[in-house]
């Protein structure tokens, strides 16, 4: 599972809309990722209108059939951008330290894929990411070194992050645990 769907991505990162004509090819694509269902050639012909789909909708027309145009420009548009605006706009402004930063100049001209590896990385992290970024912290007032270090690495934590490499509820409540735990060590 990506942190952020490909849509908007293209949508907060690089402020590529439905209502642009760039890429209307991959919008399909994209917003199939994200839960639609409803293909332009699933309704072109149909007669169906914008009112069907976006009913009470301001600054659409709502009797106005749908088609190949509109589909992206008004329908994508209005259900996927123009009704999410607010947090849209809230992520940009986080992402770009409110405009001190501009993210989005330098991601729009970049493939996506070079986004996505600059702005996200790996999208997944597996048990040995994990292991090779643990850095423990030994406690020698209350036991030797080497007997600690056996401890972490033979004989609990690193084989039982093992052990549970495909337990993501486990992992989802480590990784709270040390973020947390990093925070209130004084």
């Amino acid at each position: 599972m990506e942190a952020m769907p490909t849509f908007f991505r293209n949508v907060i990162l690089r402020e590529y809309e439905p209502k642009e004509n760039k890429y209307h090819d991959d919008v399909v694509q994209q917003i199939h990722e994200i839960g639609n269902r409803v293909k332009p050639q699933d309704i072109l012909g149909l007669g169906c209108t914008l009112g069907d789909f976006l009913p009470g909708e301001e600054g659409i027309d709502e009797a106005e059939i749908i088609t190949t145009e509109n589909y992206f420009t008004s329908l994508i548009q209005t259900m996927y951008v123009t009704s999410r605006k607010i947090a849209i706009n809230s992520i940009k402004e986080g992402l770009t330290l409110a405009g001190a930063v501009d993210l989005i100049g330098l991601f729009r001209s970049m493939p996506l894929s070079a986004v996505t590896a600059l702005a996200f990385g790996k999208s997944h992290v597996d048990v040995e990411d994990l292991i090779r970024i643990i850095k423990v912290t030994y406690d020698e007032e209350h036991g030797d070194k080497k007997t600690q270090e056996l401890f972490v690495y033979d004989y609990c934590l690193i084989p039982v992050l093992r052990d549970r490499k495909d337990d993501e509820t486990f992992f989802i409540r480590f990784f709270a645990f040390c973020h947390w735990s990093i925070l209130f060590a004084g």
